[in-house]
């Protein structure tokens, strides 16, 4: 790490005894809540001194997005019923974190296809990779579906794993 760089950037020993060795290093921020995020080789944590709070895999994660004004960080999960992650940065410009969360979300989606159905919603497939390089599909909307949205969406995620030979 450059000398120009905060050192909130850092992650602190008594956080990183609980990762993977692999991650020690990895970059991080810290939150206003005392929780520090991480964009580890295979995932995203949520870890205080206490432990880990969350982790999920990059393929789990389907946005991640961060408000300035705010200073909030979102994370959005691949699964609808998976509860959003929400966290107030201490940083001002996380840049350089969001930018390796993007790169490390970005390599776990193989391919993805999206269309717009009549009641607005957006709905999008994609192959994504598992750290292991086993593949599967996800098919997630941004809105409720009407039954024949829903045949189109179940279309959508057929031609996207028949293009990738899943199918």
């Amino acid at each position: 790490m450059t000398p120009s760089k905060p050192s909130h950037s850092q992650l602190p020993s008594t956080v990183a005894r609980h990762l993977p060795t692999y991650d020690a290093s990895a970059p991080c921020e810290r939150l206003e809540d005392g929780r520090v995020v991480i964009a580890g080789k295979y995932a995203f944590f949520v870890a205080s001194d206490e432990g880990v709070h969350l982790a999920a895999m990059w393929y789990e994660v389907q946005h991640a997005r961060w408000n300035a004004e705010k200073r909030t960080l979102s994370v959005t999960w691949v699964d609808p019923d998976r509860e959003p992650f929400t966290g107030v940065t201490i940083s001002e410009d996380p840049e350089r974190f969001m930018t390796l969360m993007s790169e490390a979300v970005s390599q776990s989606i193989v391919t993805q296809r999206s269309v717009t159905v009549d009641s607005g919603a957006t709905v999008t497939a994609a192959i994504r990779r598992t750290a292991d390089g086993q593949l599967f599909s996800t098919l997630v909307s941004d809105g409720p579906l009407t039954g024949e949205e829903a045949h189109q969406a179940d279309a959508l995620e057929r031609d996207v794993r028949e293009g990738v030979g899943l199918d």
